[in-house]
């Protein structure tokens, strides 16, 4: 098990949870996820904060991210 008090980047946050980075800042902008700053120049995210996100996934709205649906597709669909 994770320590709780561990912190990540936003992009591994983002790429834990399959949005962009942005989105990570719309969903602590939003209130459903707290950012922290470590110095002047970084922020993270409690990756504890990020698993209960991902348990109460089906009632927050997360989108892959932009480009992710055409990874599914076929080279050649002709």
């Amino acid at each position: 098990m994770n320590n709780p008090a561990e912190l990540i980047t936003l992009k591994e946050a983002a790429r834990r949870l399959a949005i962009c980075r942005t989105t990570v800042y719309r969903l602590a902008w939003s209130g459903k996820l707290r950012l922290y700053r470590i110095g002047t120049r970084s922020t993270r995210v409690r990756l504890a904060d990020i698993e209960t996100l991902l348990a109460q996934a089906p009632e927050i709205e997360l989108r892959a991210p932009s480009g992710a649906h055409n990874a599914a597709a076929p080279a050649d669909a002709a």
